[in-house]
């Protein structure tokens, strides 16, 4: 049996040298062992000389072995094998290694990136491993319920615009989409030798914990400065935004919009969306690099400030090092108010001040705060500019 696949102006001819593919065979091969065999036999053939000259590229390599997928396609074969039919289905592979295993292996071939063990990694909304000295997040179906699409694109631009600012954040390495069983994006970056904050600051003293603080204000005035929409998200009037306030009282919700209406936020500058310690990392040599950046919207600066006071779950020496700039009352202000509009805004209520059925006007949620940040002795700017730890 001979079977050719058209690439550009040249014909492969796959004969024994390659593989005999028959309809019983490939159903009865592992997935992993399909992929295994194919980039084997590419490999050998990509380092021989033909009448048409090398093959030995990547480009050229990438396109055989996308014709040879299709070809499995044909077959009713398919890399992935999960179901993938709603969030919560999602939710309960998205962390599974041996779940995406094949398809990991299957990106990183032709991707012509060494494939090495899997291992996971902190958790989020995309299935995240690290690979090697490489991690790849891939993003969630459309199957699932998320516009992975727009999740990539932010991802990429968001990048981009980081490292161009000077913002350390791990660099490129690949990306693309997988036609499989269902349409998987992927992103590819280099993997950074550092340590999750909010695993690292458990071992800082005070003091190490405000030059933290201190920096990490610096990175994001760098940051959330002025730039061109890259998304179409508009945090207070999409209402697809909303949804975690769903289960408050119809009160409360209504009084909520009514507020964040007419309250003037000032103008939208970039935020990341999502600097939750876990995303941030502290390397051995003490830089922080910025990972993560899918939720990336245009927004009023206090919807990044609000977030990382929570993050910090209002510790006084972390407080005081980003936040040197603001009042006690004004932190409480833009706490409030970010966290009114903020996309995590209704589960953050819940983790820090109680559950949703206690606040029934927005009076009720500012005095919980108020007490809230007195009992953790958050103290900021005082009269004559001088930090203090109550």
């Amino acid at each position: 049996m001979l079977m050719r696949l058209r690439v550009s102006s040249m014909t492969i001819i796959l004969t024994s040298n390659i593989g005999l593919f028959t309809k019983k065979n490939i159903r009865l091969w592992r997935t992993r062992q399909v992929i295994s065999f194919i980039c084997s036999r590419l490999m050998s053939v990509s380092r021989r000389q033909t009448n048409y000259g090398s093959i030995n590229n990547k480009g050229y390599l990438n396109k055989v072995y996308q014709r040879i997928y299709i070809l499995l396609v044909g077959y009713n074969y398919m890399i992935f094998k999960e179901q993938i039919t709603n969030w919560q289905e999602w939710g309960d592979i998205f962390q599974s290694i041996p779940a995406f295993m094949p398809l990991i292996e299957y990106i990183f071939r032709i991707e012509n990136i060494p494939f090495e063990r899997v291992e996971n990694l902190t958790p989020g909304t995309n299935a995240v491993f690290k690979v090697g000295n490489f991690v790849i997040k891939i993003f969630a179906p459309e199957e699932s319920g998320i516009d992975q699409t727009l999740d990539l694109q932010t991802e990429l631009f968001s990048t981009k615009r980081a490292i161009k600012l000077g913002i350390s954040t791990p660099k490129f390495i690949a990306n693309g989409v997988v036609k499989d069983k269902y349409h998987f994006a992927y992103l590819i970056t280099e993997h950074i030798n550092g340590v999750e904050l909010n695993a690292a600051i458990n071992k800082m003293t005070d003091n190490e914990k405000f030059a933290v603080g201190r920096k990490l204000r610096d990175i994001c005035d760098k940051m959330n400065t002025p730039c061109k929409p890259f998304n179409g998200i508009d945090v207070i009037n999409d209402k697809g935004r909303y949804r975690r306030w769903d289960i408050y009282s119809e009160s409360f919700k209504e009084e909520r919009l009514a507020y964040i209406k007419s309250y003037n936020y000032g103008n939208n500058i970039f935020v990341h969306g999502d600097l939750c310690l876990d995303n941030i990392l502290l390397t051995p040599d003490g830089e922080l690099y910025i990972i993560d950046f899918a939720d990336a919207v245009l927004a009023p600066v206090i919807y990044e400030h609000a977030l990382l006071a929570y993050e910090f779950n209002f510790d006084s020496a972390l407080t005081q090092g980003y936040f040197y700039d603001y009042s006690t009352n004004d932190f409480i202000d833009m706490c409030f108010n970010g966290l009114l509009i903020h996309d995590f805004g209704g589960d953050i209520v819940t983790a820090h001040f109680g559950e949703p059925n206690i606040f029934h006007t927005l009076n009720d949620l500012k005095m919980a705060m108020k007490q809230k940040i007195k009992s953790d002795n958050v103290s900021l700017l005082t009269g004559d500019n001088e930090y203090v730890i109550i």
